[in-house]
């Protein structure tokens, strides 16, 4: 088993978690980020093909934005915005640096 899903509750943006977990009897420490990027709203697009529009910016934005981010950071999650949401947050994990 390499992961394990834990709750959080509702974090601020930009918010930094630690996780510690015991194997083994061995003490192990994890880093957790929740980043929030820009995702303005949808509410006053006037038809459908302007939303489409809006949905493959957004998409595009979160993409580059997720592909420039700190390598040292690995994606976990993406959660799902509300409907008027004006950002959406990202839980990222710090990688292991594993000894050579």
């Amino acid at each position: 088993m390499n992961d394990i899903c834990v709750p959080l509750p509702r974090v601020p943006d930009a918010t930094h978690a630690e996780v510690s977990v015991k194997v083994d009897g061995k003490g192990h420490s994890f880093n957790f980020r929740v980043e929030s990027f820009d995702w303005a709203p949808s509410e006053d697009l006037p038809d459908s093909a302007a939303l489409v529009k809006v949905r493959n910016e957004r998409i595009a934005n979160l993409r580059a934005s997720i592909a420039n981010y700190d390598r040292r950071w690995e994606l976990v999650q993406i959660y799902n915005p509300g409907p008027k949401a004006r950002n959406i947050q990202v839980l990222f994990r710090q990688k292991l640096v594993r000894p050579t």
